[in-house]
C-alpha cells in the first residue's frame, strides 16, 4: 500500500491509495484511488487512473481506464468501461456499462446506462438528470430510454431534434410520435384507463 493507516487495502500501482486511514480498498493501476481518505470504503478501482480524484464515498467499483476519474464523493456507483463515468462529480447510485457511457454525466445519480451514450448525445441530455435507464448502441445511439417520469420511449433520437418512436407514458398509454423540428405527428394506440 502506498499511504500509511489503511487496513485491509491492496494496492499496486504508482501512487495507488496514496493516501492514509482509508478500509477495505482496493486499487490495482497507476493512480487508482490516490487521494482517497479515511472517508473512503470498500472501494474497488482497476485500470489507470480509476477513481483518481475520490476523497469520499464508499462502495464503488470502478474498472477501466479513467473510469469515475473525476468523482470526488457519491456511494454504490458501478462503472465498467474505458473513459465511463470520467466527468461524474459527485454521483450516486448509478451503474455504466461500457466505453465512454456516461462519460458527460456531472452530477445525476441512480442512471442506468448500458451502451456508448455519454450522457449528451443525440438530441438527448442528461448530464444532471437522475433516474434514467438508456439502451444505447455502439456509436451511442439511444436505442430505448426510460426517465424519471416512467416515460418510456423506443426508437431514434437525433442531433437534429428529430424523433420518431414509440412512447409509453402512464396516464396516456402508448402512443407513436414522428417529430421534425416544431412538427409532431402523434398516433395513439392504446389509452390508459387510469
Amino acid at each position: 500500500v502506498s499511504g500509511t493507516g489503511g487496513s485491509a487495502s491492496i494496492a499496486i500501482g504508482n501512487s495507488a491509495l496514496r493516501n492514509s486511514g482509508y478500509i477495505r480498498n482496493t486499487a490495482i493501476g497507476d493512480r487508482a484511488l490516490m487521494t482517497a481518505d479515511a472517508t473512503a470504503q470498500q472501494n474497488t478501482a482497476i485500470g489507470y487512473y480509476a477513481l483518481k480524484d475520490l476523497t469520499s464515498g464508499d462502495n464503488k467499483v470502478a474498472v477501466g481506464n479513467q473510469t469515475l476519474e473525476s468523482t470526488t464523493t457519491g456511494s454504490y456507483n458501478t462503472v465498467v468501461g474505458d473513459l465511463a463515468g470520467y466527468n461524474q462529480s459527485t454521483p450516486s447510485s448509478n451503474t455504466l456499462i461500457g466505453r465512454y457511457a456516461g462519460g458527460l454525466i456531472t452530477t445525476g445519480s441512480k442512471n442506468t446506462l448500458l451502451g456508448r451514450f455519454n450522457g449528451n448525445q443525440g438530441g438527448l441530455d442528461i448530464r444532471t438528470s437522475s433516474n434514467n435507464i438508456v439502451l444505447s448502441d455502439g456509436d451511442g445511439n439511444v436505442r430505448w430510454r426510460s426517465d424519471s417520469n416512467s416515460d418510456i420511449f423506443t426508437g431514434l433520437f437525433s442531433s437534429t431534434g428529430a424523433t420518431e418512436g414509440f412512447y409509453y407514458q402512464p396516464q396516456y398509454g402508448i402512443t407513436y410520435s414522428s417529430r421534425s423540428g416544431t412538427s409532431t405527428k402523434n398516433h395513439r394506440y392504446f389509452v390508459n384507463a387510469n
